[in-house]
C-alpha cells in the first residue's frame, strides 16, 4: 500500500480480526470461568477496534478495509494446529497471552514504520491504544491462573 494512513488502519483491522477468529477458533475449548471472562473483554476490544478503524477509512476516503475469507481460514486453521495439543485451561491462555504479546509487537512494528511517512496522528494513536490495549491483555493472561 502507499498511502500510510491507509496501510495503519487496515493493519488495526486485521489484528483485530484476528484476535476474534483466534478467540472464536478456541471459544468451544474454554470452560474457565475467568478465562470465558477475558475473552469476552478481548472479543469487545477487537470488535471495538475493527469498528474504528473501518470508521476512520471511511472517515478519510480511504476505502474499506478488508478480511477475507482466506484470511480468516488461515487464523482459524493455525488456531486449530496450536490447541489440537493443549489439553489444559492454562494452555489455552498461555495460547491467547502469546497472541496478544505477538500482535502488540506487530503492531509496534507497524508504527514505528509508519509514524515517519506521514501517517495521519488520529491512525497513529489509535494504533497506539491498540498496541497497549494487547500489551496489557497479554500482562492479563500472563496472570491468569485457570483450573
Amino acid at each position: 500500500m502507499e498511502n500510510p494512513t491507509k496501510e495503519l488502519l487496515q493493519g488495526i483491522y486485521t489484528e483485530a480480526r484476528s484476535g476474534c477468529e483466534t478467540i472464536c477458533g478456541i471459544a468451544s475449548k474454554i470452560r474457565d470461568k475467568n478465562l470465558v471472562a477475558e475473552t469476552a473483554a478481548q472479543m469487545e476490544m477487537y470488535a471495538e477496534y475493527t469498528s474504528r478503524a473501518q470508521q476512520m477509512l471511511q472517515e478519510k476516503n480511504l476505502g474499506n478495509a478488508h478480511f477475507s475469507l482466506r484470511d480468516q481460514i488461515s487464523v482459524r486453521g493455525g488456531v486449530l494446529l496450536e490447541s489440537m495439543h493443549l489439553s489444559t485451561q492454562q494452555q489455552l491462555a498461555d495460547l491467547l497471552q502469546a497472541g496478544s504479546r505477538d500482535s502488540a509487537a506487530r503492531m509496534r512494528r507497524t508504527i514505528a514504520n509508519l509514524a515517519g511517512r506521514g501517517c495521519d496522528p488520529d491512525a497513529l494513536a489509535l494504533g497506539q491504544r491498540m498496541m497497549a490495549a494487547e500489551a496489557a491483555e497479554a500482562d492479563t493472561l500472563g496472570r491468569l491462573r485457570c483450573e
